[in-house]
């Protein structure tokens, strides 16, 4: 071979060619990816399925809210006197529904039961009849949350909040006079 004459490589034999350790650095990296990726999974999905639980609780409470404003919006209008039907949201929603924006303050985003419940003693009565409006409840989740024992309660002073299964039966219980 003459200088500046470069040798063809494709005359060589066939040697074995070297593996780069870059290769296997790879290899590895992935073999430990793919198990970290799933465990990192299994931790994760749970995690969002009860923050996906949280965030129907919280529109909830929200379509409570909602649901209290238009109706405590109708006393106003009305001479402090509530709604002939207060038994559900739906008996009440044709009275409140011009107050309140959206049909969707009616409906509960609780998996167990849809609805919300009403105390059918408020029906027609003077605002000034109930003793303890922060105390007394306006609307209630008809059922507890699946895996939760708590429901979501608008009160008749306007706040809602979650409570207890407990709590929400013995108030449900003392049925003797539900306006004191």
């Amino acid at each position: 071979m003459q200088p500046g004459e470069y040798a063809d490589v494709s005359q060589e034999p066939n040697k074995p060619k070297k593996s780069s350790p870059w290769l296997w650095l790879g290899i590895a990296l992935v073999a430990l990816c793919l198990p970290c990726g799933a465990i990192f999974a299994a931790v994760l999905i749970p995690v969002f399925a009860q923050a996906k639980i949280a965030a129907r609780q919280t529109a909830t409470l929200s379509n409570l809210k909602h649901l209290g404003q238009g109706v405590l919006q109708y006393t106003v209008d009305y001479d402090d006197v509530y709604p002939p039907e207060m038994m559900s949201a739906n008996t009440v929603w044709p009275f409140v529904s011009k107050y309140v924006t959206g049909p969707s303050a009616r409906d509960s985003l609780n998996p167990a039961s849809p609805l919300f419940q009403g105390v059918a003693a408020l029906s027609a009565e003077k605002t000034r009849a109930v003793v303890n409006p922060a105390g007394k409840y306006m609307f209630y989740d008809s059922m507890p949350w699946p895996a939760s024992p708590k429901r979501m309660v608008l009160f008749v002073d306007g706040h809602a909040k979650k409570v207890d299964e407990a709590q929400v039966q013995l108030e449900l219980a003392d049925a003797t006079n539900p306006l004191k």
